[in-house]
């Protein structure tokens, strides 16, 4: 530094309020005695309090006093002498505040361009600073060596970064991690202990506008493993470094926010989304996630997009894709795609935290292992704008789709709202599904609220869902076969403009259970007389048909427990099924009458007396509905397959009337109900 000191003082022009000629030195210039300035610009050497040595010129008092020059205004020039004193012995340039007007810095001029340095600043033999990467690869370096570089194409643009000198040549030259100086051996190599390095260290300009897709791979890469901060830029990714941007393994892409969902409550008043530090992808690109790659806080969108977003037509490319298992998107927004999030053979990955906005949010294919989705929050965010339609904000696809997996996946606390469909399963096994809620303003008959699809087997359990105003609140169209299962648990399916449970061509078993079905058109409705199902403890009110359960066919695979309950339909009152749902018909032979092992709910033929009931267990409850005059015999006994009734007396039936009876165990049968 002391020689590229001693070159700038050498070329550039005196200090600014001199007159502008050459510096002249007077007498002989000594080792380790100060050199003085002068007005007239001649340079005075070893000057003391007594004077000047021999052979020298002195004019003024100019001398040296307790370590310190002594700015005394020479005689022949008193308003150009500039206070400015090089001591030899410690190298040190100073400047006197004493004088007025004061000098609050110093300006190196160096081939015409000038370097402000200001009163306060202090150099190192082993520091030096440039402004850009231009200057750096120009610059040769020395063994602990330190340069500061103010910024990627000039001082404060947001790529300063601190590089150390290495002897060797770089490995991967990427003008950010690695400088590469021009025509010698060596290597800038940056130092970002303390820092959090962004894409603007690589030479990305961060306007959102430019297309920063080089400089970015380019960072990705040299923080392969740790974390890449955006900062508060707007980052456009136009084309990508051949088809995509890959996240290396293990590297973590971290915006500024911690949570975006909670900062841009996006679903009310105008959010503004282009004013605030975003990642644009370009349609005709996409960025790849690898293996335990995080994205985190990040509001990602497509490139283009004005706000609101009303039309979803527009809508195209795909965000974020998996090239790896354990990919993980947390806090972040993502918007404006045809699809948000897709992975293709991979697996445990977690997605939370996370709003979407696009035709499709998530899609996962070919999944061996468990998936965690949570709090998630997809919502079409122009819907409650001034002046945007229903139709406008409508999202013509599937807000999470699972196919082909078979890996126990738990989903929780989703919202999906606007689309076609709201959660879409085609042979996904060991799925269960928590306050998952669907909501839509779709009438179209594709419109579900949750499809179970394909030829594959289908084995979902949902736990307190939600359907809403879609043509069908729970649709299945899957044939699985008998292995294949969905549960549906403590349920609410309301305003469905067809059916709240849609049977079409599933040939599998379906089981609800403690749910409320309400202002449907048809609570539920089968088209195929294969379809199994089972009710038990539901709730069903307020249908526009006169039945519960509607069937095209006879069928004799519906159970109906009768823990279910059945408010005012469009007759005014209860009607479980209709005359094609078959409740299983037994007869009695002779005094006996036999059941079958499984069901809970028997139409039983005119029998005559019957004293022994068997195929009981312990904990069956069986509710008997009878056609016509049936006598059942009361008998105290213990006997497994007698009947205790509540009368103490023999039970005579009519044609319509019903009663219920459960088996303890290893007494006999118990009367619960008669009806």
């Amino acid at each position: 530094m002391k020689r590229v000191l001693a070159v700038a003082l050498a070329l550039c022009a005196p200090w600014p309020l001199a007159a502008q000629n050459a510096i002249t030195q007077e007498g002989t210039v000594l080792q380790n005695s100060p050199m003085m300035f002068r007005g007239n610009n001649r340079a005075r050497q070893g000057a003391t309090v007594n004077g000047a040595p021999t052979g020298q010129t002195v004019t003024t008092g100019d001398s040296v006093v307790g370590g310190r020059c002594d700015y005394s205004a020479p005689t022949d020039s008193p308003d150009g002498y500039y206070r400015l004193c090089i001591d030899a012995k410690t190298g040190t340039i100073k400047v006197d505040g004493t004088k007025l007007p004061a000098q609050t810095g110093l300006i190196l001029d160096i081939n015409g361009v000038q370097y402000p340095l200001p009163a306060q600043f202090f150099l190192t033999g082993s520091e030096a600073i440039v402004p850009s990467v231009t200057v750096l690869k120009g610059t040769l370096g020395e063994i602990n060596k330190r340069v500061v570089r103010l910024g990627y194409d000039a001082p404060g643009d947001g790529g300063l970064a601190t590089y150390n000198w290495s002897a060797t040549n770089c490995t991967q030259a990427d003008n950010g991690a690695q400088v590469q100086p021009t025509g010698v051996t060596g290597c800038w190599i940056a130092d970002f202990s303390g820092l959090m390095p962004t894409p603007k260290i690589w030479g990305a300009k961060g306007d959102g506008v430019t297309d920063d897709s080089i400089a970015f791979q380019g960072a990705m890469n040299a923080r392969w493993g740790r974390t890449l901060w955006l900062g508060d830029w707007k980052y456009y990714i136009g084309t990508g470094v051949g088809a995509y941007i890959r996240i290396p393994d293990g590297t973590t892409l971290q915006g500024p926010i911690n949570k975006w969902g909670l900062l841009m409550k996006s679903h009310e008043s105008d959010p503004a989304f282009d004013r605030h530090p975003s990642l644009r992808i370009s349609s005709n690109t996409s960025i790849g996630m690898g293996s335990n790659a995080v994205v985190n806080g990040v509001l990602v969108y497509r490139g283009g997009m004005t706000f609101p977003a009303t039309d979803g037509t527009t809508f195209a490319g795909t965000a974020f894709f998996a090239m790896g298992d354990n990919p993980a998107i947390r806090n972040s927004i993502i918007m404006g795609f045809e699809y948000g999030f897709k992975s293709d053979q991979y697996s445990r990955g977690t997605i939370d935290d996370t709003a979407f906005d696009n035709l499709n949010d998530i899609f996962l294919n070919g999944s061996t292992d468990m998936w965690q989705i949570s709090h998630i929050h997809a919502w079409p965010f122009a819907t409650d704008r001034p002046g945007v339609t229903d139709e406008q904000a409508k999202r013509n696809g599937v807000s999470l789709k699972i196919t082909n997996t078979n890996d126990g996946s738990t989903i929780s606390s989703y919202l999906a709202f606007g689309h076609t469909t709201g959660f879409e399963f085609n042979n996904a096994q060991g799925i269960i599904c928590i306050s998952c809620d669907a909501d839509t303003f779709s009438s179209v008959a594709s419109a579900h609220g949750f499809a179970f699809l394909g030829t594959g087997k289908n084995i979902v359990t949902l736990i307190a869902p939600s359907s809403y105003a879609y043509n069908n609140g729970i649709y299945r169209n899957d044939t699985g076969g008998n292995d294949a299962i969905v549960k549906i648990i403590g349920g609410t399916i309301t305003g469905s403009k067809n059916a709240g449970l849609f049977l079409d061509a599933s040939n599998s078993i379906t089981q609800m259970s403690d749910t409320y079905v309400a202002y449907t058109l048809y609570p539920i409705y089968i088209n195929n007389q294969i379809s199994k199902l089972d009710l038990d403890n539901n709730y069903f009110t307020a249908a526009a048909t006169p039945t519960v359960v509607y069937a095209v066919n006879p069928t004799d695979n519906v159970r109906i427990l009768p823990s279910n309950r059945f408010g005012t339909n469009a007759l005014g009152g209860p009607n479980p099924a209709n005359a094609n749902v078959v409740i299983p018909l037994v007869a009695a032979s002779g005094v006996n009458l036999e059941l079958p092992m499984m069901g809970e709910v028997f139409s039983v033929a005119n029998g005559g007396t019957i004293d022994t009931l068997l195929s009981g267990y312990a904990g069956r409850k069986v509710t008997l509905l009878f056609t016509g005059i049936t006598t059942l015999v009361h008998d105290p006994a213990i006997l497994p397959t007698k009947m205790k009734l509540k009368s103490g007396a023999n039970y005579t039936s009519a044609a319509g009337t019903a009663i219920t009876l459960a088996h303890p165990g290893n007494n006999g049968w118990v009367e619960v109900s008669r009806q």
